[in-house]
């Protein structure tokens, strides 16, 4: 069996010795100088350890490996992104399987103290019984990474240097996630905009609230007496649940979610559409059950009667463990999908038509917060 078809039984492959001993010193040297300087940061995933997404260093090994990486897997590859860490003692990896633009992946030892720490693989839906792999320092484990489990059991050394190489099949169905949104390798992804010619849609920020406080708010409100929404929002609007139907509460403004909303808000328009905007007046967790919906329609109101106007809506992703529910911009014949995922804020002009669509399993969860200003001129 030569490695290709290796890789396609098992889902992973380990290849030996692929960073030679210079690179491997340098690029540990150059990580804790990051942290030193504190261009790391913590994630949700692996709190205790120091990360660093897409940095300049690990996109060149990124882009520089594509080749040798398509060989192995016997795919075209379009790379994504890089992720480094330094696992620190007590981390742990919980076991998961990975996002759409991680579809394959290389992990690769770049050093460690103490300890070298195994991951495990396997492709079946269970921690048990699990593929023991251990890599010494410039091996690596290319994996299917949206394919097959992995995780890690507590980490007992002092710190491990790894770095993540994401990739995506260039004939498969994620290709449209060539560098993770980003116009080119070696940048931040801060956030991700969807343009047609010079038209803003809307401002992401990826990751910006993490899964235990989303759980919180979840859990704060999902069992409260909720109201349905009405088509139009307010209190002698008409209910038509084929057009609307979705549970909500309104939340205090200027605190917990509504601050994290309002800021996020504000920083989006600074840097997207510099509209003339000065408070939130109105947030609201919503929860969309089997059958929730919400057609096309804009939250912008254009009465006379109202002296302020919304003109920027912003939401927040509080879960992803449902099917269908997907909050669309209708573009004319075209719908936009902004990245859906739990712990996302998207921002976009309360004017652009845009809708959520049939829940088919589960429940959605979210939070949504308006800003207004003078009316438009």
């Amino acid at each position: 069996m030569n490695i290709v078809d290796d890789f396609n039984e098992k889902h992973y492959v380990v290849i030996k010795d692929v960073l030679d001993p210079d690179f491997l010193q340098k690029s540990i040297d150059y990580f804790f100088k990051l942290v030193e300087s504190n261009q790391t940061t913590k994630d949700d995933q692996c709190p205790i350890s120091d990360s660093v997404y897409g940095d300049p260093l690990f996109d060149k090994l990124l882009e520089d490996l594509t080749p040798f990486f398509s060989d192995v897997s016997g795919k075209q590859l379009i790379p994504t992104y890089s992720y480094a860490r330094i696992y620190r003692k007590g981390e742990t990896l919980k076991f998961h399987r990975d996002r759409p633009a991680c579809e394959i992946s290389a992990t690769l030892n770049l050093g460690f103290s103490v300890e070298n720490w195994p991951i495990f693989f396997n492709k079946k839906d269970t921690a048990e019984h699990g593929s023991r792999v251990v890599l010494e320092t410039g091996d690596a484990a290319l994996y299917k990474g949206c394919d097959i489990y992995h995780w890690r059991e507590e980490y007992k050394g002092d710190w491990q240097c790894q770095v993540f190489l994401h990739y995506v099949d260039a004939n498969g169905p994620h290709k449209n996630e060539k560098f993770d949104g980003r116009e080119k390798l070696g940048i931040p992804k801060t956030q991700k905009k969807q343009k047609s010619s010079d038209v803003l849609y809307y401002w992401q920020f990826e990751n910006v609230l993490s899964h235990d406080y989303c759980d919180f708010i979840v859990n704060k409100y999902s069992n409260l007496n909720l109201e349905r929404g009405r088509v139009g929002g307010h209190v002698n609007d008409s209910l038509d649940l084929k057009i609307r139907n979705v549970e909500k509460t309104l939340l205090p403004l200027h605190q917990d979610i509504g601050a994290q909303l309002i800021g996020n808000a504000f920083i989006a328009n600074q840097q997207a559409w510099k509209f003339d905007i000065n408070i939130c007046n109105q947030i609201e967790y919503l929860k969309y059950s089997v059958e929730g919906r919400y057609k096309p329609h804009i939250d912008t109101m254009f009465s006379d009667d109202d002296i302020l106007q919304r003109k920027l809506t912003a939401l927040a992703f509080l879960n992803d463990d449902f099917d269908g529910g997907k909050l669309f911009l209708q573009m004319s014949e075209q719908k936009i999908y902004p990245l859906q995922t739990k712990g996302t804020v998207i921002v976009f002009p309360s004017f652009f038509l845009h809708g959520v669509e049939d829940i088919t399993r589960g429940q959605r969860h979210a939070v949504v917060c308006w800003m207004v200003g003078p009316r438009f001129k």
